[in-house]
């Protein structure tokens, strides 16, 4: 009898994230936040965007980071010279303090954004773990620097399959060339598509605005499950 396929998800941690890292983390068996890779300036590590009476808001976490430095995500700093910490707590209550789940909500957020912060993790792991537990998503979660699997980029990948039991890693379709499915067959791994769920809901503030931080949609629509599709095209490869 052929046993059931182990999905593994993995992706980058991010400041506030949006929509499809929640669904990513829902359509699969075990979820990987890899913490242990090289941060970049000019990604979403340490931004995203919430939507106000003014439009989009980009908020951004100030990090001590050179462009030279190979300084793993995990131990990136914050820039506590810069009063960001009241700055963005301002600009969340602004923009939902009206917001049907505000008052849900509200205090939680409050006391995150009261507490010190010297690491950029210290404050995208919590938010990540209020909007997870929010959505009802019960996969297991780990840290890639707990799991210390060694390499880069698809070795390190596969490796991560392989400590979780995984038979598949989701990827977004159109990625091959930077995941090559021959070099995860080889290793006994198949690779699973998941194309993002796209709906829309309930806003404050006008038309409807895409692509905002998930927490966009928890203070508008509240706790549950989001109308995920949560499933993952499988590809013909090794077993």
């Amino acid at each position: 009898m052929k046993s059931a396929p182990r999905i593994i998800g993995a992706v980058q941690p991010t400041y506030l994230p949006w929509m499809p890292f929640f669904e990513r983390m829902a359509a699969s068996d075990a979820f990987v936040l890899l913490d242990d890779v090289e941060y970049s300036k000019n990604n979403f590590f340490n931004r995203n965007s919430v939507k106000t009476a003014q439009g989009r808001q980009l908020l951004t976490v100030p990090v001590l980071y050179s462009g030279n430095s190979k300084t793993l995500i995990c131990d990136i700093q914050v820039n506590n010279a810069v009063r960001w910490r009241v700055k963005h707590w301002r600009a969340i209550e602004q923009a939902y303090s009206r917001a049907a789940f505000w008052p849900q909500y509200r205090d939680q957020l409050a006391d995150l954004y009261s507490r010190p912060c010297e690491r950029l993790m210290e404050i995208v792991l919590p938010l990540i773990h209020i909007m997870r537990e929010a959505f009802c998503i019960s996969t297991p979660f780990h840290l890639s620097s707990d799991l210390a699997a060694e390499g880069s980029r698809n070795g390190k990948l596969i490796k991560i399959c392989r400590m979780l039991d995984g038979t598949h890693f989701i990827v977004k379709p159109g990625t091959e060339a930077y995941h090559p499915p021959s070099e995860f067959e080889q290793e006994g791994i198949r690779l699973t598509f998941l194309s993002y769920s796209k709906f829309t809901y309930p806003q404050l503030h006008g038309a409807f605005e895409p692509m905002l931080s998930a927490l966009d949609y928890l203070l508008n629509c509240g706790p549950g499950r989001p109308p995920f599709s949560a499933t993952c095209a499988m590809t013909q490869g090794a077993s």
